[in-house]
């Protein structure tokens, strides 16, 4: 998991300079306001998912993770806890990876 401000990748050296272009490229892409969907911003390879959504209590969630796709996650306006973890997850919960890139579990060991 990496955590940062996008107005300060700078303070984040070990990042690769193809991620932090990435990352410049999708600040300027969410500079302007968007309609809610998904945008081919470098066709499957990279794409942005704006939702419009309310943050819920963390006793709603599911802990979920990925195989394919690094989910970056930029909070326009608000405020938001985000959970991890360093211990393998439990048992799957949802499968979803072959049709959406995204698999839920119950719980995270030592979740953060």
């Amino acid at each position: 998991m990496l955590s940062a401000n996008l107005d300060h990748l700078e303070i984040i050296p070990f990042i690769s300079a193809e991620l932090k272009q990435l990352l410049q490229e999708a600040k300027e892409f969410l500079s302007e306001d968007r309609e809610a969907g998904r945008y081919d911003l470098d066709g499957d390879k990279v794409f942005a998912m704006v939702v419009d959504a309310q943050t819920q209590p963390i006793e709603e969630r599911r802990p979920e993770f990925h195989a394919d796709y690094a989910d970056i996650q930029v909070l326009l306006e608000g405020t938001e806890v985000l959970g991890y973890g360093h211990m393998p997850a439990g048992a799957i919960t949802e499968d979803k990876m072959a049709d959406k890139d995204v698999a839920f579990t119950a719980e995270i060991a030592a979740e953060r």
